[in-house]
């Protein structure tokens, strides 16, 4: 029938029922897939119901796969709004193994797309060991299983959310869209990308359920993002900031116990490595055993914003917590505050704890200590600022030495404004604290 919307390789659609199941395996060759209304390779859509699932398995060949609407490898689209909160079309899931050395050129790979306002884009779970592949993962909880994605090889590249010729489902997370899910990266490259927010990763939390400690949305152990930048702009007819040159996460945790975060930037908003909202971030080892594959931060850049390496903040009452056991964050620089790392609570009362240097257990290797330096800022604290009423922070080890503020005070390595700074140990210079009406300590600035 015309203008059923099925996929070029892999399920039919339907205009009356869900779409049919794909299933794709490809080991070479050359592969050209173009689809005007559904997914190039993968499930099949459909006008009034679910997508179709997909199952795709890519080791090989050259593959090049179109979408005029939804994802160019994944899960079927669903387009007909169901016209109440109690009917929800999803697009159809997807589980996608990439392995091997296959060259993907395409738009967005992964949960099939909707047209529905109360759906969502279908879950995914996604696994790449190997290949050269040009494509924005996306993924959200459109089934009962949340999305995974596990990157441990091969290199996304090239991914623009604004690309013409390869149409991208969202508008943030150049590389990776991420709802509600995890994303776990022990090797592998992401590089070149851009999106209004987070230019290479864009991670939403919106369960309310509390994380424990060792359960991250983000979690990198190897592997690199670098290049990578966040332009700003609008979605829809509402407007953003380019939040996270890197990486933008909007509830949730980050854990870095390894790899490399080099070379991307903000264009207009905060945090240029690493933006993260109503949520904690964490560079420590919780094996203990010594790696020498010390998490980095190095190079980013917050052209109109605060964090050039990290920025955290909060809203809503949650508190936050850094912990920065291990690891080095040096030569970011931000236009505002915290060349290295900024945490601002703003005006509120909201907590957040800041630690900087294992506390005399575990880690022992001083090269192993936590190592902010080289970064600057414009405003504030080239190393480290922190803002907030009960916003504390605990420095017991590591160096914090060698920042600079370039408009204000020359080398000023840590500022907290209206809460305060203990110092047990550690090579730490120049610190500065403004209190809130209280008298500063003996040591410190006020």
């Amino acid at each position: 029938m015309r203008g059923i919307p099925s996929s070029a390789i892999g399920g039919a659609g339907s205009s009356s029922s869900t779409g049919t199941k794909g299933e794709v395996t490809i080991n070479g060759g050359n592969v050209y897939a173009f689809s005007a209304l559904g997914t190039a390779i993968g499930g099949g859509s459909s006008r009034t119901k679910q997508g179709g699932d997909a199952e795709i398995h890519i080791t090989g060949g050259m593959i090049i796969a179109k979408s005029g609407t939804g994802a160019g490898i994944g899960g079927g689209s669903a387009y007909t709004t169901g016209g109440s909160t109690d009917t929800k079309y999803n697009g159809g899931t997807a589980i996608v193994n990439i392995s091997g050395n296959p060259i993907i050129r395409t738009g967005s790979i992964g949960g099939g797309n909707t047209g529905d306002t109360n759906g969502k884009i279908g879950s995914a779970t996604i696994n790449i060991s190997g290949g050269d592949i040009q494509a924005q993962f996306v993924m959200a909880a459109g089934a009962t299983a949340k999305p995974s994605f596990t990157m441990s090889g091969g290199t996304i590249r090239n991914s623009y959310v604004n690309d013409e010729e390869y149409i991208h489902i969202k508008k943030q997370g150049g590389a990776v869209y991420l709802e509600d899910g995890t994303f776990t990266m022990s090797g592998g490259t992401i590089k070149n990308c851009s999106a209004v927010q987070g230019g290479a990763v864009y991670i939403a939390r919106k369960s309310t359920e509390q994380m424990a400690e060792g359960q991250f949305n983000f979690k990198m152990e190897g592997g690199e993002i670098h290049s990578c930048f966040a332009t700003g702009g609008e979605i829809g007819n509402t407007p953003y900031l380019g939040h996270g040159g890197a990486i933008c996460l909007n509830g949730g945790q980050i854990h870095m116990s390894g790899g490399k975060i080099w070379n991307n930037y903000s264009e207009n908003g905060d945090g240029g490595a690493v933006y993260i909202s109503n949520g904690n971030f964490f560079m420590k080892n919780l094996s203990r055993i010594i790696t020498h594959n010390y998490p980095t931060i190095t190079g980013n850049a917050a052209h109109k914003g605060n964090g050039g390496g990290v920025f955290v903040s909060s809203e809503n009452g949650k508190s936050v917590m850094v912990d920065l056991l291990q690891g080095i964050i040096t030569n970011n620089t931000a236009n505002n505050y915290g060349g290295g790392i900024c945490v601002d609570m703003g005006n509120t009362e909201n907590a957040a704890t800041v630690t900087v240097g294992a506390d005399g257990q575990g880690v022992t290797e001083s090269d192993a200590n936590p190592k902010i330096s080289g970064n600057m800022a414009m405003m504030s604290g080239g190393g480290l600022y922190v803002r907030g009423t009960n916003a504390n922070v605990t420095i017991n080890s590591g160096m914090i030495d060698e920042n600079e503020v370039s408009a204000y005070v020359k080398n000023e390595n840590v500022a907290n404004e209206k809460g305060g700074v203990t110092l047990n140990n550690g090579l730490v210079t120049h610190v500065v604290v403004t209190f809130n009406g209280n008298k500063a300590p003996n040591g410190f600035e006020g």
